[in-house]
């Protein structure tokens, strides 16, 4: 049966964008600052979806000043970790099978059924990500011998650099927890991640939802809930006056922090309990009082970005693996958008070197922790891969969800910046359609070496 693949998407990654030549240094620039951005759950079908929705190019699009490469995300194991244990090699992406387009009575495709088995989580994968080390599913910076992983936040701060993290889904969850100083057996344990992240003096910015004493349409509750911040006491701890945290929580305090004087160090908890925007009510538009993660982002920087030697910032969109996890297509393409703007935000202020930051002394990555929702065309289950088709600017296109679980299908990854040009040189594995592609443990330590560390 013939493969039916998804050009549009395809071109992406393939043809000028593949692997660029190269002189015999490793690094040709050196950043002084670092932004990393993860769309979680966020693979190439979002992007083709978002593309297809406004009818017009995306940022990456056509554009060889950013490289173009693709990334694996599997963990170690998915079950129970067994220590001294070699990893799952079964977990490990097949560019074969996962392209098979042999027919299966469940999954309507092989490649359907290999892409859904035992994926990643966002555990294992920012701890992959943000300690070059795979580990089991469900593990903060922790390996499958229960030691633990230096995280890369913990590592820039002790050579000097500032360090930040913002995410727009709960400051405790995965993603953010594995850019943190923290480590715990298991991510549910919001607590003990909030108490680590807080009381530890390597984050100089920590930024996202999770608040108290708002609901998820961001309206006051009568009785607070502190999952996501340990406790009453710990929260009027780290947010009272004797804090070491500058605390903030409105959004005109998000949005004056983005220019001008800042503190030295924020913390910074939106007025929205789970997600900025996702998991509001149905039929409602956004509240207007809650912070956008571009104005999160703005803020963040314009406070690391007081440190001569440079700083490092990990910004997530969080809540597009959790439209996809609900197959709601719609919201996800909000959500895609959101992400989207803080991408373009920040490329508007290195083009026009705002305070002096500029693509000459920045190296930015966007990429994501997993795909989620093996989203594909609205006739993918008749046609293997079929393409997801537009109806108009403005309209869902016509799409379809095979999963309400992650996939070990490859993700986006792309780089544009001082150093940019190394990620050239790691691709060790070749895909049958995104072409080269580099490992989720390969992201820390190319950066540790453009830095020169």
């Amino acid at each position: 049966m013939k493969i039916t693949y998804c050009l549009s998407f395809m071109l992406l990654t393939l043809g000028n964008f593949a692997c660029a030549s190269h002189s015999d240094t490793d690094v040709v620039d050196t950043p002084q600052n670092v932004i990393w951005l993860i769309g979680d759950g966020c693979g190439y079908n979002c992007w083709e979806a978002l593309r297809l929705y406004e009818d017009r190019a995306l940022l990456f699009d056509n554009d060889s000043r950013w490289v173009h490469l693709s990334m694996s995300t599997y963990p170690r194991t998915a079950g129970t970790p067994v220590p001294g244990a070699g990893p799952d090699t079964s977990l490990i992406y097949d560019t074969s099978a996962a392209w098979s387009a042999l027919p299966d009575s469940k999954d309507h495709f092989t490649g359907y059924r290999f892409r859904k088995r035992k994926p990643t989580d966002s555990a294992a994968a920012a701890t992959a990500m943000s300690t070059g080390v795979k580990t089991y599913n469900s593990a903060i910076n922790l390996s499958c011998e229960m030691k633990p992983l230096t995280p890369i936040t913990q590592t820039l701060k002790e050579k000097g650099f500032s360090v930040g993290v913002v995410t727009s889904v709960p400051l405790s969850h995965a993603t953010p927890a594995g850019f943190s100083p923290v480590h715990v057996h298991a991510r549910t344990l919001y607590g003990a991640i909030a108490e680590q992240a807080m009381t530890s003096p390597v984050l100089d910015v920590l930024m996202g939802a999770g608040h108290p004493d708002y609901d998820d349409n961001g309206e006051l509750v009568k009785s607070p809930d502190y999952t996501y911040v340990k406790s009453r006491q710990f929260y009027k701890r780290m947010t009272g006056p004797k804090s070491d945290w500058s605390f903030i929580d409105t959004r005109d305090s998000f949005r004056r922090l983005g220019y001008g004087e800042t503190p030295k160090r924020v913390l910074g908890i939106a007025p929205v309990h789970q997600t900025l925007t996702y998991n509001r009510a149905p039929k409602t538009r956004p509240n207007p009082a809650i912070p956008t993660l571009a104005e999160m982002t703005a803020g963040a920087i314009n406070v690391l970005d007081q440190n001569p030697r440079g700083f490092f910032l990990m910004v997530e969109g969080g809540a597009i693996d959790w439209a996809n996890h609900g197959n709601n297509g719609a919201r996800m393409l909000e959500e895609v958008q959101g992400f989207a703007e803080t991408i373009q935000m920040i490329t508007a202020m290195l083009d026009s070197a705002q305070n002096g930051l500029s693509w000459k002394n920045t190296l930015v990555i966007v990429t994501a922790d997993h795909e989620t929702g093996l989203l594909l065309g609205g006739e993918s289950d008749k046609i293997p891969f079929a393409p997801i088709v537009g109806k108009g600017k403005g309209k869902t296109p016509s799409m379809r969800y095979h999963t309400t679980n992650h996939s070990n299908s490859l993700v986006p990854f792309w780089v544009r910046g001082a150093g940019a040009s190394y990620f050239s040189k790691l691709p060790v594995q070749h895909d049958s359609v995104y072409g080269p592609y580099i490992d989720n443990t390969h992201v820390t330590p190319a950066i540790f070496k453009i830095l020169r560390l």
